[in-house]
């Protein structure tokens, strides 16, 4: 699942809890599937910030 995925089923997940008719149970379940979207979006963002820093201290090495 790319980044852009995942933020598109959170933004699905946060419309259907807005929504009054479901029950504590069915909340809690898109709770954790939120949750768990989340940490798979901080990871990936973490895995590109880390690229993006080798590339960028690369090119710092190069031109010294």
């Amino acid at each position: 699942m790319t980044l852009e995925e995942s933020f598109k089923k959170l933004d699905e997940i946060t419309a259907k809890m807005e929504d009054s008719q479901l029950s504590l149970e069915e909340r809690f379940v898109l709770y954790k599937e939120g949750v768990n979207l989340i940490k798979f979006c901080s990871e990936k963002i973490d895995t590109v910030e880390k690229q993006l820093k080798l590339v960028n201290d690369d090119l710092s090495v190069k031109e010294v």
